[in-house]
């Protein structure tokens, strides 16, 4: 910094303040805008960046038919930031949306990118009432292309001027504040901050309430349930979809109640119950049929897909994932695509086919970065973090589990931390760390409710007995080894989901069988996994 500090120093007047707004800016300017917002004539201007160029602080370049200048290094720009300050900064930011909004005219909302950028970091003494247009046009902009991040930046500026009393028109401000806390609430949820996105939603409830659009209402309830049902507040999750089918139905508004079907079908199929999932996911599927709707019908062959994944019907998870990739290509739908490569991956990994399995997981971790969604990039972590331990990749594996534990934590993943404390447990006990495995063990059998009287979720609950059941057998407690690993074994029984008895619980019972000399017990899980057995499934 101190070397760039002196090559910057030698610089005249007139090509210092273009550095600077260069920086301010930022790394790749069009000439065009330069000779916008700068105060230099064009010919001074011209001068000035020929002695940056010389000066090796400016590259310049062409892009498509425009000029355009960028720092050869990303210090240069930094410094001169840093050697501005911030409130210089922020005045310039301020000047510069004034400038660009004056020379765009009736032209200026096609370029709420652009300003909304320069407004959202300029002094809040520099912005006039119109900066509030350009951020919540730039954020629900952002919010259509999946950038979530830069959605929430905007928009929770917008907020906040909004909160502090921005004098608007009451018509326009309370229209205004609905499509920013509307769009603020959906862009947290995707980034998982549901802590924060939670009373933006009730606030958007509040608002469709005073406008008595009870199918808002409803359906924005639904989304809260949705929430719940991510934080691991089942009872609270079904209330509200159960609440939004019931106005959806009475409306008979098909097409939501179906959607709403699919949500409740996903999360009954987390508690165990099947049969009552299957319901709702089958009266879906025939609505999407019978109204040709191919967004919906992309969501129901997904669901059907996950539904059949647990269950233990390979060749349906095929047919079904192969309807929803093909149905969600057509449509655009990201997270279907990427839950349908996600079940296709397991399937894979638990048929034993790793190269399909890895082929998979690349695809859904190229769709959670694509879509920047931290949730969706810790589900496709889960895969790999399992992969890793069977492959002996270890310190890979244990380094990728502690970073995804962390972030699940941060987005509240109550449904999967769970099982990445125990995937990753795993790891730690097959390298000899019995004490920071039992940790995560503990932890995951208490948040599975495991010695509570639920309501559990199963996808949980039996994993937690599958880590459990390692740590004992690790331990050569054999006899608590089976006990506990019988005790996952018969929950999975119970409701059908055969993947767990194969993939993690037998496995585990009849090495601890082995280890302990229990001919007749080995023999009984031998001919378990030569027959139909006790599930409701067809074994994979």
């Amino acid at each position: 910094r101190e070397a760039i500090s002196n090559q910057l120093s030698v610089l005249d007047d007139h090509a210092r303040a273009t550095a600077d707004l260069a920086a301010v800016l930022g790394d790749r300017v069009p000439f065009s805008t330069l000779r916008t917002v700068s105060p230099l004539s064009g010919g001074d201007l011209l001068t000035a960046l020929d002695g940056l160029r010389d000066r090796q602080v400016l590259s310049e370049d062409v892009a498509g038919d425009t000029v355009v200048y960028a720092f050869q290094h990303p210090l240069l720009r930094e410094t001169l930031l840093a050697e501005l300050g911030m409130a210089r900064t922020a005045l310039l930011h301020g000047s510069i949306a004034r400038t660009l909004e004056e020379a765009y005219g009736d032209r200026a909302l096609r370029h709420a990118d652009e300003l909304a950028y320069h407004y959202a970091h300029a002094d809040e003494g520099e912005v006039g009432p119109k900066a509030l247009e350009y951020l919540v046009a730039a954020g629900n902009a952002a919010l259509l292309r999946w950038g979530n991040q830069e959605a929430v930046d905007y928009l929770r500026k917008a907020l906040h001027r909004l909160d502090a009393g921005e004098a608007l028109d009451a018509g326009a401000a309370g229209e205004i504040e609905r499509i920013t806390v509307t769009g603020l609430a959906r862009a947290l949820t995707r980034l998982g901050s549901y802590d924060e996105a939670l009373p933006l939603w009730h606030r958007a409830r509040e608002f469709a309430s005073r406008d008595k659009n009870r199918a808002l209402v409803a359906s924005i309830g639904s989304q809260i349930g949705v929430i719940h049902y991510w934080c691991g507040r089942l009872p609270d999750a079904l209330e509200l979809l159960g609440e939004g089918l019931a106005e959806a139905e009475a409306s008979r508004d098909s097409s939501r109640a179906a959607r709403i079907r699919l949500v409740r079908g996903t999360c009954l199929e987390e508690m165990g119950r099947h049969d009552e999932a299957q319901h709702d996911v089958d009266e879906a599927l025939a609505t999407a049929e019978s109204e040709g709707d191919t967004a919906l019908l992309a969501q129901a062959h997904r669901t059907m897909m996950l539904l059949n994944t647990w269950t233990g019907h390979p060749d349906k998870v095929r047919a079904h994932a192969s309807q929803a990739l093909e149905l969600a290509r057509e449509t655009g739908a990201r997270s279907v695509e990427f839950w349908s490569h996600w079940g296709l991956a397991v399937l894979e990994g638990v048929t034993g086919n790793t190269g399909g399995m890895a082929e998979h997981l690349s695809c859904c971790e190229r769709i959670a970065e694509e879509v920047h969604s931290p949730v969706l990039a810790l589900w496709a972590a889960e895969i790999r973090i399992e992969e890793a331990d069977a492959t002996g990749n270890w310190d890979a594996g244990v380094a990728l589990g502690e970073r995804a534990i962390a972030l699940a934590r941060s987005v509240n993943q109550q449904v999967l931390l769970p099982r990445l404390l125990v995937w990753t447990a795993r790891i730690y006990l097959g390298r000899g760390d019995y004490e920071r495995a039992k940790s995560l063990i503990d932890e995951a059998w208490e948040m599975a409710g495991a010695d509570g009287p639920g309501p559990y979720f199963i996808h949980t609950l039996i994993p937690a007995h599958i880590g459990r059941a390692a740590y004992h057998l690790e331990l050569e407690e054999y006899d608590k080894a089976i006990a506990v690993g019988e005790a996952g074994l018969e929950i999975a029984d119970r409701i059908g989901y055969v993947i767990w008895s194969i993939h993690r619980l037998l496995p585990t019972i009849g090495e601890a069988y082995l280890y302990r000399h229990d001919v007749d017990g080995a023999r009984k899980l031998g001919r378990r996994l030569r027959s139909p057995g006790r599930t409701r499934a067809t074994p994979w």
